[in-house]
């Protein structure tokens, strides 16, 4: 199977959990989840991007 862009997971990653936002699970227990983290390397920054999380103070968001 041929592996996806770096973009085009994050999106996914950004995707799935909005959806599970909306179904009303708590981001904390979404974030738990074992394989998400191994999805993406970038995945914390996705979800800042997306506004999900927050930035951490000190870190500019990325572009």
């Amino acid at each position: 199977m041929k592996e996806l862009p770096e973009r085009v997971r994050q999106d996914r990653l950004v995707g799935y959990v909005i959806a599970q936002q909306q179904r009303g699970r708590p981001l904390h227990e979404i974030l738990a989840e074992p394989w998400l983290m191994r999805l993406c390397s970038n995945a914390e920054r996705a979800l800042e991007h997306a506004g999900i999380l927050p930035v951490p103070k000190g870190r500019a968001a990325r572009a």
